[in-house]
């Protein structure tokens, strides 16, 4: 995948998801210090990284078929 193909991926992303995805993946942060951050339950959040890694998955499957 080119680099311009993962632009495009994460210019579907909300803003706050993005920085969520960078504290997870980027700066290797846990779920249990984001969600406190944040203010919201562990669970929420580790459902919320997974739909966008599945949305990106999806999205990402769909640009190599075209």
């Amino acid at each position: 995948m080119t680099k311009p193909d993962r632009f495009a991926l994460l210019q579907g992303l909300t803003a706050d998801d993005r920085i969520l995805l960078e504290c997870r993946i980027v700066d290797g942060w846990q779920y249990s210090d984001i969600a406190a951050r944040l203010g919201v339950s562990r669970d929420v959040l580790k459902r919320r990284v997974h739909q966008i890694r599945t949305y990106l998955r999806r999205k990402a499957k769909a640009l190599r078929e075209c």
